[in-house]
């Protein structure tokens, strides 16, 4: 009866590790195909804190000129065409 036990406890623990394992694979997939961040990439700060001032913008509607100004001045960056300012 004891050794039944440590079987079925190690069988157990194989079993989690195995799933853990392809959750962990499963999410690397997802990562390379930009659906999600999991690991290897990390979120630009500028896009949690935009996330953030969106759903801020839903429960407080004056939020919502701010995020139309940040918006406006993502698009003015890109258009620009100069070199980013690195200082």
């Amino acid at each position: 009866m004891e050794g039944m036990s440590v079987a079925k406890a190690v069988g157990t623990a194989a079993l989690v590790m195995a799933g853990i394992w392809g959750f962990d694979r499963l999410m690397l997939v997802a990562e390379a195909r930009g659906y999600v961040y999991w690991r290897r990439k990390k979120p630009s700060p500028g896009t949690v804190g935009t996330a953030l001032m969106e759903v801020q913008s839903i429960f407080e509607p004056g939020k919502e000129h701010t995020v139309k100004e940040v918006r406006e001045e993502e698009t003015e960056e890109d258009d620009s065409g100069d070199p980013p300012d690195l200082s």
